[in-house]
């Protein structure tokens, strides 16, 4: 058994040091495994039974379709002039049972080494790569699915839309960046007028796929497909528009800007959406990511999402963002309870000598009816919340 503080903890793993290291307010739990049980089965052990090296978190985010980020504030190393205030602290005591190799292995690589301007030499930086060699962001993702749970929120999912759309081989064999990127311009523009026409909302989500099977067959150039959600039809009604009215919208972009392409006969696909739409696009966000290092990288497209102006607006306004304690108060209720649908640690990798400390907690909500639950219950305690205000926007 261990304390640190007024805090006891029983480890059940053996473990050949352990040290609570505190810096101000950033606090963080470190141990030393034998290397007989430094495994990914002794890992996975290790998260389970000892749950008093879950270290607070004081940042918590809570986006719109559900998912939940939280996180401890970020690991810096201080001073040498605070190191006094440190040695005075009880966790010093803690520290100090690290072997030496142990101590100079975590200031260094897990709390970062000294400045840049306190180094005698300033590295060149390196490079920027260009937008889009490593698929679709983490951002990205955030907001194509807020997007699409909004859609599925305020129409239904029986009067949503999922469009698909391909090019044809002589239209791929010319593609370039630039070219997909006017013609996706051209084709969501004409899009959003027509469904205006159609009494129907104008915000559309969507992502970009490379289809795996055409990239085999056409040497490293990325087949890529179109895949968007919208309103197709008002309550109550029939579908606005025919299959066949957007592939001539889809053809008819991709015509104005590669003049003379054919075979567009069976380039689009509209279907109703059977189940919820995030699950739809969420499907074609983790497919062809793998066969991107097999793609031509002056092929790839710079941005693999689409949204709507005001559709982002609202998904960016509706996220969620607490911090200090009534972050943690919050985390302490939504990791013990039930709410969730299915939650992870992220862990950091071992180190050579067994260090390793909690990164994250992300987790989804179970459904729609606790995550408005969640949502009142912050506005109520913590969190003057604007999303009444974003939803009259739209």
């Amino acid at each position: 058994m261990g304390c640190s503080a007024s805090v006891c903890f029983w480890v059940f793993l053996p473990i050949d040091h352990l040290a609570v290291i505190s810096y101000g307010k950033t606090t963080a739990m470190v141990f030393t495994v034998p290397e007989a049980v430094q495994t990914p089965v002794g890992v996975r052990s290790c998260h389970s039974r000892i749950d008093a090296l879950r270290a607070s978190m004081n940042n918590i985010k809570i986006t719109y379709d559900g998912r939940i980020t939280a996180w401890n504030s970020k690991l810096t190393t201080h001073r040498a002039s605070k190191l006094p205030l440190l040695r005075q602290s009880p966790e010093w005591e803690l520290f100090c049972l690290l072997p030496t190799e142990g101590k100079e292995e975590f200031l260094t690589s897990c709390l970062g080494s000294s400045h840049v301007a306190n180094s005698d030499s300033v590295p060149e930086p390196a490079p920027r790569a260009r937008r889009g060699l490593k698929g679709i962001t983490a951002y990205g993702r955030t907001l194509i699915r807020g997007g699409a749970q909004y859609l599925e929120d305020r129409y239904g999912v029986k009067h949503l839309s999922f469009l698909t759309c391909t090019l044809p081989p002589e239209a791929l064999a010319v593609c370039t960046p630039e070219s997909w990127a006017e013609v996706l311009n051209r084709f969501l523009k004409s899009l959003r007028l027509h469904l205006v026409k159609g009494g129907l909302s104008p915000e559309i989500v969507g992502c970009i796929e490379v289809q795996e099977i055409r990239l085999l067959q056409e040497s490293g150039r990325p087949p890529l497909h179109l895949h968007v959600v919208f309103q197709g039809r008002q309550i109550g009604k029939a579908w606005a528009y025919p299959g066949e009215f957007y592939q001539a919208l889809w053809e008819r972009a991709c015509k104005s800007v590669w003049e003379d392409i054919q075979g567009f006969q069976s380039s689009c696909r509209v279907e109703s959406l059977r189940s919820s739409a995030v699950s739809y696009l969420g499907k074609y966000m983790s497919k062809g990511g793998d066969v991107l290092n097999l793609c031509k990288p002056e092929l790839l497209p710079s941005a693999w999402y689409t949204i709507s102006t005001k559709l982002k607006a609202f998904v960016k306004g509706a996220t969620l963002k607490l911090s200090g304690q009534a972050a943690h108060d919050l985390y302490e209720t939504l990791y013990r309870g039930d709410q969730m649908l299915w939650a992870r640690s992220v862990m950091s990798e071992f180190s050579d000598i067994g260090v390793c400390y909690l990164l994250a907690w992300v987790a989804q909500i179970r459904s729609r009816e606790t995550y408005w639950e969640i949502v009142n219950s912050i506005r109520e305690v913590w969190y003057p919340m604007v999303l009444d205000d974003l939803t009259v926007m739209l």
